[in-house]
C-alpha cells in the first residue's frame, strides 16, 4: 500500500490513501491558476481564507472541513492539527500532522514564521514535509531552509511558489532550491509514498508537477 501526493499550485494539495482523500488548502478563483475542481473526503485549511466551500464531497455528503487545531480521525487518517506563531496581529495559521498508511506526512500550508517548541511532538519522526517555500504569504527560502534543518524529514515537496499565470508574485523554484541549498531528487506528475520506500539515512527534494 502507499499514500500518493498531487499538487495544483499555491498550497493546494490532493493527498490520498487506503479509503481516503484530503484536500489541503483550496486556492480561490482569483489567484490566477486554472480553475479544477477537486472532491476529497477531509478538506485542511491552514487558513480561513482558504476556499473550503470550492470542494466536493465523494459521497452524497460534503467533505469533512477542518479549520483550526484539534485531534481527528477521517476513515482511517489520523489527523492534528496546531496553531503556528504568527507574525503580526492576524490569526495564526494551523500547521497540520497527517499520519495515514504508515507514513508521516506534515504538511506546513500557509505557515509564515518559524516554527516553535511547542510544535516538537507534532514534527518528530516526519516522513514527508510539505513546505511552502515562495514566500508571499507564506515561508520564504531562507526560512523554509530552517525549518528542514529543525525537522529533519526523509522527503521534502515544495509547494507555494512562483507559477506561470499566477498572480502572487512569489518566488520562483529554482532560486527557492539555490537558497534551499538541495539539488532536485526527482520531478513527477504525482508522488507516491510507502513506509518500505523511504530513504533510510538521506533527504530527497521531490518536486511534484502542478496539475
Amino acid at each position: 500500500m502507499s499514500i500518493s501526493i498531487s499538487w495544483h499550485g499555491l498550497a493546494t494539495c490532493t493527498i490520498t490513501g487506503p479509503g481516503v482523500t484530503i484536500i489541503t488548502d483550496p486556492a480561490p478563483p482569483t489567484a490566477g491558476l486554472k480553475a479544477k475542481r477537486l472532491s476529497g473526503d477531509v478538506v485542511l485549511a491552514s487558513t480561513p481564507a482558504a476556499a473550503v466551500g470550492s470542494v466536493r464531497g465523494t459521497g452524497e455528503a460534503g467533505p469533512f472541513v477542518i479549520t483550526g487545531p484539534g485531534e481527528y480521525e477521517v476513515k482511517g487518517a489520523f489527523i492534528y492539527g496546531a496553531a503556528a506563531a504568527a507574525p503580526t496581529a492576524t490569526p495564526a495559521p494551523t500547521v497540520y500532522r497527517i499520519e495515514l498508511d504508515h507514513v508521516a506526512v506534515v504538511y506546513l500550508g500557509l505557515l509564515n514564521a518559524p516554527l516553535g517548541d511547542v510544535h516538537a511532538s507534532l514534527l518528530e519522526r516526519t516522513d514527508v514535509l510539505i513546505l511552502p517555500v515562495g514566500g508571499g504569504r507564506a515561508l520564504t527560502a531562507a526560512q523554509a531552509k530552517a525549518v528542514i534543518a529543525s525537522v529533519e524529514p526523509r522527503v521534502v515537496v515544495p509547494i507555494h511558489y512562483g507559477l506561470p499565470g499566477l498572480k502572487l508574485p512569489l518566488e520562483p523554484l529554482a532560486k527557492a532550491c539555490a537558497t534551499l541549498g538541495l539539488t532536485v531528487s526527482e520531478t513527477v506528475p504525482k508522488l507516491k509514498v510507502s513506509r518500505k520506500d523511504l530513504p533510510a539515512d538521506s533527504l530527497r527534494l521531490v518536486v511534484v508537477e502542478p496539475t
